[in-house]
């Protein structure tokens, strides 16, 4: 039960009012809009949740080709700082959560699967002056759980992002992934190229928000 207790210590030294976001991301073959809300914890770590959905032209189920679905996703999200100076930092983000698809269009014999999501991205963040750059790898783990246990999703991607802070309270975001995943046993090889936006609400000015 220690990490029952480590997160309740998180818990009581969060900051009361959450951090908000909307994003958006995707590529030629999806895209989808999340929603996200953070609390500062202890001295520079983060907690929260997200939950998102939207349209797919490249998934599998048991290893067979979705050309077009719709998926769902809902996680719990978190930032680790490893490492704090004046300008640069570095933090370990994670991911642990679930992911359903519904097939439209499939050679599969199920039109439906969920996955366990599991993401860990470490990411170096850059003051450099109006703007904050970030930069990293975040590494998929994905897991089909239904309609049988197979490796959905595994690889490394390379990961960019400049954030704007236009005024205390409020950021804009953009950011791109590149890199190339595999799964269902090399069946569902494919190199990804995914942009991303963002706009987030930050009530708490007194600490730092541009590793997110």
């Amino acid at each position: 039960m220690t990490w029952f207790w480590w997160l309740m210590s998180l818990t009581a030294t969060a900051s009361s009012t959450p951090a908000v976001a909307v994003r958006v991301e995707g590529g030629a073959e999806s895209v989808e809009s999340v929603g996200e809300v953070r609390w500062q914890v202890g001295r520079a770590g983060q907690l929260g949740i997200q939950a998102g959905g939207g349209r797919t032209s490249a998934a599998w189920i048991d290893g067979y080709t979705v050309s077009s679905g719709a998926v769902a996703t809902g996680a719990l999200v978190g930032t680790v700082p490893l490492a704090v100076g004046q300008t640069v930092r570095v933090d370990l983000e994670g991911a642990l959560g679930a992911r359903q698809l519904a097939a439209f269009e499939t050679d599969a014999s199920e039109t439906a699967s969920l996955r366990l999501v599991t993401d860990l991205s470490p990411m170096a963040t850059v003051d450099a002056g109006p703007v904050a750059v970030r930069l990293g790898w975040i590494h998929y783990l994905h897991h089909q759980l239904t309609p049988g246990f197979v490796l959905d999703k595994q690889g490394a991607v390379l990961r960019g992002e400049v954030v704007w802070p236009v005024s205390d309270r409020w950021q804009v975001a953009a950011g791109v992934r590149t890199g190339g995943v595999f799964g269902h046993g090399g069946d569902g090889g494919k190199y990804l190229t995914h942009g991303t936006a963002s706009v987030r609400f930050v009530p708490d000015t007194r600490r730092p928000w541009t590793n997110w």
